[in-house]
């Protein structure tokens, strides 16, 4: 009984209507135009989710990584940074300052919680 009721008052309208203003601004309201297809010709060429696409190589990769060398210690005195005791991949125990270098990497800074090395800059 309230489906009947219910599609009986969607199936009759309600008698009033809109204001010609709304209509008109109704009319005046559409989709966007599309944009033409020059404007995605990087994204035709290179299409994001091709299989072989891939970032560019990184350079200096001769450089190598620190994923050997093991940070056992800090000197902190306050604000003084003094050094970092650290071992590189061979085992071997370095005492690095700020501006030094171990495996081609410069010791930039030194922080309660990290070390921040630069390579090649």
């Amino acid at each position: 009984m309230l489906l009947i009721a219910l599609g009986a008052q969607f199936a009759t309208s309600s008698g009033i209507e809109l204001p010609k203003r709304a209509k008109a601004a109704a009319a005046q309201t559409g989709l966007p135009e599309q944009p033409v297809a020059q404007t995605f010709v990087a994204i035709m060429e290179h299409p994001i989710f091709a299989p072989d696409r891939a970032p560019p190589p990184l350079e200096n990769e001769e450089a190598g990584n620190l994923s050997g060398v093991e940070v056992l210690g800090t000197a902190i005195a306050g604000k003084d940074r003094a050094a970092a005791l650290l071992r590189d991949s061979e085992g071997t125990f370095q005492r690095v300052k700020v501006g030094g270098a171990i495996e081609g990497w410069t010791l930039v800074s030194i922080d309660r919680d990290q070390l921040v090395f630069d390579r090649n800059g």
